[in-house]
């Protein structure tokens, strides 16, 4: 049986990813197929690194920003994007009844605060003993790097920013966390507990610890200038790691209605699987995509599906095998060669760009596809974008290393004649 659609709206997007610092201008660049990954200098290896950029000055508390990580802040500023779309503050929407979600990464300590300390400390032959980390040492040392590190730091930056004092919480699944925080948030908005929730999800694996670990598994693309990241190619040669946020103003659509504001597409319905897995990469057998597809409603009444992609030959041929068994010659497309693999971002910006593209009328090509691995058997979108018609009906696909999958249906409103797309299942 069909899955009853949610219908929330979603009155606002912000973006912020390697290919840009909001959303219209990473839309525009997906559409032209432009790559992302680069070189960081860093650490020698590909990587998409977003462009610099300052957020203090446009912050309601600037005090604040000590507290916040580079990935904290990518999610606030894709915040201030989507909430200024969503023109919620001049709803009049009591702060109690504004809920705050938010999927984050990897957390704990980031271990290049201490370098300087410890260099102190064991200056002149010192054996390195932590005994040496004496007052003058620790003054080198940030007072505030543990608040950063939080897991939530990121719901409370932006319950304090936007003074969202409704439902919220921080879910730290991987890559599937914003479609977990995605569904929360519309079960609050449906059962009444709040009436517009901010969803965010934001990380960045451009430190040396998450480049270490995903290059020690024989993950990563290469190093130097070998920045390709290429799914289901036959070229393929890995991961290319990046940094990214998105964040989505959801909100019942008779309210969205109701204010008169511009909705860009609707969540549908997101399905959720959970398995253990005992190996390195996880996609899910084909019973599981079959599971959480038919739970997020009926795959072969789609108009597009964004697949993980992930880029790794295993992976690529699991989800292959799986989604054919699905799909009935639904286009495919697949954005991370475009914006490198963004950790506990990339649920919230694979479906944030999939929506405004959509809503172009477009289904952006695999932009890095070049040399299809002819054992994947997905109708893969390839050169150029696909044109799209109507309210476009698309599944976004998102898993774990661990056995989460989850499939997020979702559809966009076209930009041009939208009061008449009003067609609630």
């Amino acid at each position: 049986m069909a899955a009853r659609r949610w219908n929330v709206a979603v009155t606002g997007i912000g973006l912020v990813t390697p290919l840009g610092l909001n959303a219209i201008e990473t839309v525009e660049r997906v559409l032209r197929g432009d790559r992302a990954p680069g070189v960081d200098p860093q650490t020698g290896v590909a990587a998409a690194k977003a462009p610099a950029f300052e957020i203090g000055k446009t912050l309601r508390y600037p005090k604040n920003l000590k507290l916040m990580s580079q990935p904290v802040r990518m999610a606030l500023l894709a915040a201030q994007d989507a909430f200024a779309a969503s023109r919620l503050a001049d709803s009049g929407i009591a702060p109690e009844r504004l809920g705050a979600y938010v999927g984050s990464g990897q957390t704990g300590l980031e271990y290049d605060e201490f370098f300087k300390a410890l260099t102190l400390a064991w200056d002149r032959g010192r054996e390195q003993d932590f005994k040496y980390l004496g007052p003058l040492p620790t003054k080198l040392i940030d007072r505030y790097f543990s608040l950063r590190t939080l897991a939530n730091a990121g719901v409370g930056a932006l319950s304090t920013e936007f003074n969202a004092r409704g439902p919220s919480n921080n879910y730290v699944q991987g890559e599937v966390a914003p479609a977990v925080a995605i569904h929360s948030a519309c079960y609050d908005l449906l059962e009444d507990r709040c009436d517009a929730a901010i969803v965010c999800g934001y990380e960045s694996l451009l430190v040396p610890a998450m480049v270490a670990a995903f290059g020690n598994v024989g993950l990563l693309s290469g190093g130097g200038f070998d920045a390709s990241y290429a799914p289901f190619d036959a070229t393929r040669k890995g991961i290319v790691l990046g940094e990214g946020a998105a964040c989505l103003i959801l909100e019942r659509r008779a309210d969205a209605d109701r204010r008169g504001v511009t909705v860009l597409g609707e969540i549908d319905h997101v399905g959720l699987v959970s398995q253990t897995a005992d190996e390195e990469l996880f996609t899910g057998t084909e019973s599981d995509l079959r599971d959480v597809a038919r739970e997020a409603g009926d795959p072969e009444s789609l108009t597009f599906v964004v697949a993980r992609g992930l880029g790794t030959e295993l992976d690529d041929l699991r989800e292959s095998q799986a989604l054919s068994g699905l799909l009935n010659g639904t286009p495919v497309s697949a954005l991370k060669g475009q914006t490198g693999y963004l950790g506990a971002a990339t649920a919230a910006v694979e479906l944030g760009i999939g929506l405004l593209c959509a809503r172009k009328g477009w289904l952006p090509c695999v932009a890095t596809l070049d040399s299809p691995d002819p054992r994947i058997h997905l109708n893969l979108v390839r050169n150029a974008p696909v044109q799209l018609t109507g309210a476009p009906e698309g599944m976004f696909f998102s898993s774990t290393f661990g056995g989460q999958i989850a499939a997020i249906r979702a559809r966009a409103f076209p930009a041009q004649d939208e009061a008449q797309e009003h067609a609630h299942g």
